[in-house]
């Protein structure tokens, strides 16, 4: 049951607590946020609500970590040519903090600084579309800038804005009644005409000390969020939230879907590496609820770019680095979060932390962090994946324990796939599998349950292999396969003996050491084929 509480900060009724008991910690958190909306005066939209913007179905950069506040036209472009050189499928950038124009900390033009970027933004679109990169967006505060908007350079904006009652020379978009859409909308129609697709809109959490003592934070917040959506969204584009956690800010996303999970990645910190991870598997327990969680960029030749990589690649979220052009990129292990047209093989559950280390101090004992995400496959159902890592404080060696009951409640055989040794195990529900980490070492695992003895593992050559086949179908003694990209691929069809594998280039050879493109073998149950084609039939004796 709930109640509902008012103070004098607030305009309308929003629950103090809200506590929901269940043996499922998922389903108690999902009761949870359900007492919150039915008690709630405020809209409260769900993620799973909501549309996943496409712009982040794709493999992206971002230049923050790359140029900081020196980021350029110049800058911009080198990196465009370096991903076309170097065959990197990026599918979108953000141009970062650095771009904008300000004086003393504050906005003072819609426009890009003119020395920075001397063209605008439209040659960079053109450059970007021209080399395959289909979105650019770019980076502001929800204030304008960090120290909010110089009223001066707006002026013809004086009704849209609002004075800090604070801070006296601050200025945001007025969230009173509204006002504060035209500023937004301006802003918006003049990026769209350059050929900006979206916005990542920053610094949303200092939002209320702008209206203290002005309005309501409730209807404050509300109505700034609804008119920075309400402008983003009628001029075709999507928003990327971030420092954003606060409740005024994801109870009023009606329709924005995707949020920082964390605070900002910082490159080559060892520590900052174990922070990073801890706060964005178990921020998204509860936030996930909301939008779909962002885990942040990540330099490529980071000393611990692959256990970054790994965790935002079953995060369910956007995946994206922040690499120099002219610093080598690891290319290796961007092949591995991304297919050959950019798409990154999303899951379509958000990683959640599991159930026996929900309560558990993964960072200061020696537990080690384990998350988990599922991939739904049409034709076959859900398959799992468990990513398990060492992120103790002092760096001690760890002890794991993985089993199907980690993402399964139901009774029967799995197959257990090690992604990074390479190997199988038929296992029961409450099987466990043990192992040791290292700081910072982490295992990948694919767990899938055994439908009429076939498994997936699905495309081997990226993290989140299962989403390399998108449908599977049963006809008589065949499987019909529709890949989504080329490469090596793995299922399980256990004893039953393969008499030909054929896709549109024709029949598959038999080949031991998988040195041709259409070859398949099978090992202990285990079919391995290689393939460019879309849709493959597999038929049994």
């Amino acid at each position: 049951k709930s109640r509902n509480f008012t103070a004098n900060n607030f305009s309308e009724k929003i629950p103090l607590l809200s506590i929901a008991f269940n043996e499922d910690p998922y389903e108690a958190i999902a009761a949870s946020v359900q007492c919150l909306r039915e008690s709630s005066s405020v809209r409260v939209v769900l993620r799973n609500e909501k549309k996943f913007p496409d712009v982040f179905n794709y493999l992206g950069w971002c230049s923050w970590n790359s140029y900081l506040h020196s980021v350029s036209e110049e800058k911009i472009l080198n990196s465009i040519y370096s991903f076309s050189r170097n065959k990197i499928p990026v599918g979108f950038i953000i141009i970062d903090d650095g771009w904008l124009s300000v004086r003393d900390g504050k906005l003072t033009s819609f426009y890009p600084d003119k020395e920075k970027f001397p063209n605008g933004f439209k040659k960079i679109v053109q450059i970007a579309k021209s080399n395959g990169i289909k979105f650019v967006g770019v980076w502001h505060t929800l204030q304008g800038y960090w120290g909010g908007i110089d009223a001066e350079s707006f002026s013809e904006y004086k009704e849209s804005l609002m004075r800090d009652q604070l801070k006296l020379e601050r200025y945001l978009p007025s969230p009173e009644k509204l006002r504060g859409f035209r500023f937004f909308h301006d802003w918006y129609s003049y990026l769209s005409k350059e050929g900006i697709s979206f916005v990542k809109v920053d610094n949303q959490n200092d939002q209320p000390t702008y209206f203290l003592n002005n309005i309501p934070n409730q209807e404050g917040a509300k109505n700034l969020q609804h008119s920075l959506q309400a402008a983003a969204y009628g001029a075709g584009m999507e928003i990327l939230n971030c420092m954003c956690m606060g409740p005024e800010n994801y109870f009023n996303w009606i329709r924005s879907n995707v949020a920082r999970a964390s605070s900002d990645y910082i490159p080559g910190w060892k520590n900052g590496t174990k922070f990073h991870i801890f706060f964005c598997v178990y921020n998204s327990l509860w936030y996930s609820s909301f939008a779909w969680p962002d885990f942040d960029m990540f330099t490529t030749y980071d000393p611990y770019a692959w256990i970054h990589a790994v965790f935002r690649a079953i995060s369910g979220g956007p995946v994206y680095f922040t690499d120099r052009y002219d610093k080598a990129s690891n290319l290796e292990l961007i092949k591995k979060l991304a297919l050959s047209d950019g798409r990154i093989p999303k899951p379509d559950e958000p990683a959640l932390p599991t159930k026996d280390v929900i309560f558990e101090d993964v960072y200061n004992t020696r537990i080690p962090v384990k998350a988990r995400s599922f991939v739904n496959v049409e034709g076959f159902g859900r398959v799992g994946l468990v990513v398990v890592a060492n992120i103790n404080k002092n760096g001690e060696t760890e002890d794991y324990l993985i089993s199907p009951s980690d993402l399964f409640n139901e009774e029967g055989e799995y197959l257990v796939y090690d992604w990074r040794a390479n190997n199988a195990l038929i296992c029961k529900l409450k099987d466990a599998i043990k192992g040791k980490l290292s700081e910072l070492d982490w295992k990948l695992y694919i767990i899938s349950p055994l439908s009429e003895s076939i498994g997936i593992v699905g495309l081997v050559d990226v993290f989140v292999s299962p989403k390399g086949i998108s449908r599977l179908e049963r006809v008589e003694n065949s499987l019909i396969l529709r890949l989504e990209d080329s490469g090596t691929f793995k299922i399980f069809v256990g004893n039953r003996k393969v008499k030909a594998v054929a896709g549109s280039s024709g029949k598959y050879n038999y080949d031991e050491n998988l040195s041709m493109l259409h070859t398949y073998k099978t090992s202990e149950g285990m079919l391995e084929f290689k393939s460019d084609d879309k849709t493959l039939i597999i038929c049994f004796s």
